[in-house]
């Protein structure tokens, strides 16, 4: 049994309401008897409804990796980047031009991680950010222009590497006591995060999106999207640090 808790939630940023926008971020988490799968995605603000490949991707990519079956972590990303994107590809090839229908749906990045009994790794596929015991990450690409898997469904001459997951962090799960992932939103929460996060939020399923929204209502501090899910160790104390 892995011993972990987890909690996710999230929050429309307040430029997004401002313009009048939905909230364009997705979230999955799952575990069973043998790995934890946490992963966000964050969909191109610039696609008209982009939500709706971050919630398919999201959720495409997070049950390829449960079902990992001992794979290697490089073995195991690939294998769920090639599941999500054969399931998408029908989509978009009924839903019409190609292009334009990623432009408009498939576009969005992603980050997760993924708990074993032996071994925990983080994996990404463009920006955002993510804290392994405390220590915290952000991703980010000049000009705000991160890859999106939903490239590999158009014919994009973007090298394969940039439409492939990264490994940003590989340690054997003994030593993971809290881990973080989160779409670029959350980075203005970094320095806060291990207070943002604790043993209170795995108490209630609606507590990081009621901590997100305070944040973001009366501080201002989200203008982006935020999401996030948390891992805990369950024997460690009352923050996540």
């Amino acid at each position: 049994m892995i011993p972990f808790e987890v909690a996710g939630g999230t929050v429309l940023g307040r430029s997004h309401a401002l313009a009048g926008r939905g909230n364009q971020d997705a979230l999955f988490f799952e575990k069973d008897a043998d790995t934890l799968v946490a992963v966000v995605a964050d969909g191109c603000g610039s696609g008209v409804h982009s939500e709706v490949g971050a919630h398919l991707g999201a959720r495409l990519v997070g049950r390829a990796l449960l079902a990992g079956n001992g794979a290697s972590p490089e073995e195991l990303l690939a294998r769920a980047r090639d599941a999500a994107l054969a399931s998408l590809l029908p989509l978009v090839t009924a839903m019409g031009p190609t292009g334009r229908v990623v432009t408009d749906y498939f576009l969005f990045t992603l980050v997760g991680a993924v708990v074993r009994p032996d071994e925990t790794f983080v994996f990404t596929l463009g920006d955002g950010v993510f804290a392994l015991n405390g220590e915290a990450r952000e991703l980010s690409y000049p000009d705000n222009r991160p890859p999106y898997l939903g490239y590999a469904l158009s014919g994009s001459t973007l090298p394969d590497a940039l439409l492939g997951f990264q490994l940003q962090a590989r340690v054997p799960t003994r030593d993971v006591r809290s881990l973080v992932v989160g779409t670029d939103g959350v980075a203005p929460l970094l320095p806060q995060l291990a207070g943002l996060v604790d043993a209170d939020v795995f108490r209630n399923p609606m507590a990081v999106t009621r901590r997100l929204t305070v944040l973001s209502r009366t501080r201002g501090l989200l203008p982006d999207d935020a999401t996030l899910v948390a891992l805990r160790r369950r024997d460690e104390g009352a923050r996540c640090s």
